[in-house]
Parts: structure tokens; sequence; C-alpha cells
């Protein structure tokens, strides 16, 4: 029988031990989080346009898409641009000096989004569709009659339409010139419009002349 002076050795309290499956779990969710936001601010930059107004800078991406001698009167407006793994996308807007016209080049090409062939709408008309979209400047006309010319680029025919009308939200008369081509990289639109007193065949010979 222990005596009062007999010290009580006491068992040990087992160690608490974290179970190594959790720590696995904690690391790797730790580490998907981390992840997660990395890859968001990163799909964020890389779906958010490069916006430019000054005049060298639209000039400078003009010159990435075409070579074009932009119609006399008209002016650097602004340029925007995508590049990353899903498309490239370029749009180049120049505007007449008293805005009476406008002139939107449009360059894009898919990447990883996939071909446009059997797509309604295509990537490349869903793009255009949302930029014109922000440039309500650039008006549909009530033209029923066209005039179509036809040019060979690269090996592709082709047309290049012409037409006159009025703008249906205004009885202002335009002249448009349309055209969507291969480029050097993905394909271009062109939409030029200008109203109609400011304008002449010579001028939209020239300006044709330069497709392709």
């Amino acid at each position: 029988m222990a005596t009062g002076t007999e010290d009580v050795i006491l068992a040990p309290r087992p160690k608490r031990r974290v179970s190594r499956t959790l720590m696995i779990l904690g690391i790797v969710g730790g580490v998907g989080i981390v992840g997660c936001c990395g890859m968001g601010l990163i799909f964020n930059n890389v779906m958010n346009p490069s916006l430019v107004n000054q005049p060298e800078q639209v000039q400078e991406e003009l010159a990435k898409v075409m070579e074009l001698n932009v119609p006399e009167g008209f002016t650097p407006d602004s340029a925007q641009s995508m590049d990353n793994f899903l498309f490239l996308m370029r749009a180049i807007f120049y505007r007449q000096q008293d805005g009476r016209g406008w002139l939107r080049i449009f360059q894009f090409q898919p990447r990883a989004i996939g071909p446009d062939i059997g797509k309604k709408p295509t990537p490349f008309e869903a793009a255009l569709e949302q930029v014109d979209s922000n440039y309500p400047q650039l008006e549909p006309l009530n033209a029923p009659e066209e005039q179509i010319v036809k040019r060979l680029i690269g090996n592709r025919e082709v047309p290049i339409r012409i037409l006159e009308g009025e703008a249906m939200t205004s009885r202002t008369r335009y002249v448009q010139i349309t055209a969507r081509f291969p480029g050097k990289v993905g394909d271009i639109d062109i939409k030029f419009q200008i109203e109609a007193n400011l304008w002449n065949d010579e001028k939209t010979a020239a300006l044709i002349d330069q497709i392709k």
C-alpha cells in the first residue's frame, strides 16, 4: 500500500497527431485557393482589351493589320486589341474630322476557341457584332441596291460591297464600302461610311484598290 510520501507517477497524455491525409488535403486546398485566385487574376488580365487613343498608337495598331492610306480628312480615333490563348483581335477606328464619317478595320484570328466552321454566329461574327455595337456612329443604311466588285485576295474571291442610302436613324445619305478578306494574320473586315456629298467614285476606286 502506498504511503503519503510516495510520488504518484501520472501516465503521459498521448500526443494529438494530425492525420497525414488531412495535412495533404490542407496543403492541396491551400495551393488550390492560391492557384484559383492567381488564375483568376491572369484570366482577367488576358481578357481585358488594351485601349489606345493617341494618333501614333492607333497608327501602330493599323500597321499590324494591313497597309492602308486612310482617306483624306480622316483622323485616328481609337484602337483596341486582345491577344491571348483564345484569340487575337484588333479593332481600329478613324473618324472624319467633322464627325461625318467613320472607318473601322477589324482583325480576328481564333485560337483555342476552335475554327469558325459550323458555328452560328461564328466567333468572328460574334466578336465583330460586339465591337460594332459599341460604335453606333456606323449607322445601318436603308439601301436595297448595292454594287459588288469581286477581287481575288490570296486564294479567296472577295466581294467588296458598295452601297449608297439613307441612315435608318436619320435622313442623312451615306456611301458605305464593306469587305472581308484574308490578312497576314486572321481575317480582316473593313467598314467605311461617309456622307454622300463628301465622296465620289474616284475616291471609292482609290480605297478599293488598297484592299488586297
